[in-house]
């Protein structure tokens, strides 16, 4: 099934189901300070942080958070990418900063809860660990970014309902 053929199939007026893991503070402060250094334009908010675990357009009203990750899921980066975002509803698309992480636990939850309930849906062929730096780095480059080496921790999971327009309400605008 093409991805158009996936949003044809959905009604995107209804609620979805979103499910995340946070950052530890530690982990913030590393990307906050990455963030910082290297002048990316438009970040994430640093409470904002997170790992996207599910992405569904379909409610999964039984999906239940798994709370605190006791201890925390160590991830160790893999790089930086720039990624396409989904259309705005002008039909935009600006470019991400992500970085791609390297957490087979979280891998593994992931398939997990996909695993355990069938009707949720994901957008993308490949389930890919990362931690989203940008929502919009305008025409920047990755040779203009540095790699990242020091290993993240994700500390608690969370699940709810969908939010449309996540990315724009919880970006930091540049002020280039």
């Amino acid at each position: 099934m093409k991805l158009s053929d996936l949003f044809e199939a959905v009604d995107l007026s209804k609620k979805g189901t979103y499910a995340f893991a946070s950052l530890d503070a530690e982990s913030r402060k590393v990307i906050s300070e990455y963030i910082k250094d290297n002048d990316i334009p438009n970040p994430t908010k640093t409470d904002k942080l997170h790992c996207t675990l599910i992405y569904s357009r379909v409610e999964v009203p039984d999906m239940k958070s798994k709370g605190d990750y006791k201890p925390p899921m160590v991830c160790k980066p893999k790089g930086l990418e720039i990624w396409k975002a989904q259309p705005d509803e002008d039909g935009n698309t600006k470019n991400c900063l992500v970085l791609k992480l390297s957490c087979p636990e979280f891998t593994a939850r992931h398939k997990e809860l996909m695993d355990k309930h069938p009707k949720a849906t994901y957008d993308y062929p490949e389930f890919k660990v990362h931690v989203t730096l940008s929502y919009d780095i305008g025409d920047k480059k990755l040779k203009d970014f540095p790699d990242i080496k020091q290993e993240l921790r994700l500390e608690k999971e969370t699940v709810q309902e969908l939010e449309s327009g996540w990315a724009k309400k919880n970006s930091k605008k540049s002020k280039t």
